[in-house]
């Protein structure tokens, strides 16, 4: 999950033909966010990466806000933090984008199975970011897969109370089957 481009002016959708923006830095810049809207994140990259190299220091500044963005929609997590290293981003932004980057390590740990990894990168995440519903829901399978089951129950029971979500249900059914296997 890649969340939305930092605010900025408003770029109209259109055909890529539209994203050309002369030569300038401030047009490189503009062009970047019209690929990154456009879903071209590669070429979007290019464009920032362009803005950077010649621009002044607000658009350099806003080049390498673009090109983290960039780079994290193309799955490159490194270079997006790199790129957002060099990004003087306001506080509020920074924030964000590290909340972003630490839900992209905590998806690729849960999905390589390292769920003990995976809560520890919740942890460090809500220093940034309150926990949505979906990372409450994988908190808890990460509890579950662990055989944490009364930590996966507490989770689950939490979310179950706030929304009666069916997929925390479906979590407690899980640990109540498990644990009842278990017995036997």
């Amino acid at each position: 999950m890649v969340a939305a481009a930092p605010a900025r002016q408003a770029v109209p959708r259109a055909r890529a033909s539209a994203c050309a923006s002369g030569g300038s830095a401030a047009g490189a810049l503009q062009r970047g966010w019209c690929l990154l809207d456009l879903k071209r994140p590669a070429a979007a990259a290019q464009a920032f990466e362009a803005a950077r190299r010649s621009g002044n220091a607000q658009v350099a500044a806003d080049a390498a806000a673009g090109l983290a963005y960039a780079k994290l929609r193309q799955g490159l997590t490194a270079e997006a933090s790199a790129a957002a290293s060099s990004a003087h981003l306001p506080p509020a932004q920074r924030g964000a984008f590290s909340a972003l980057l630490l839900s992209e390590r905590f998806y690729a740990q849960y999905d390589a199975r390292d769920y003990n990894g995976a809560l520890v990168t919740l942890s460090a995440r809500a220093r940034y970011a309150p926990e949505t519903t979906d990372l409450m829901l994988m908190r808890g399978w990460s509890y579950f897969n662990l055989g944490r089951y009364e930590d996966a129950s507490q989770v689950f029971e939490a979310l179950y109370k706030v929304n009666r979500s069916s997929e925390a249900l479906s979590g407690l059914t899980a640990i109540r089957d498990a644990t009842q296997r278990n017995r036997y």
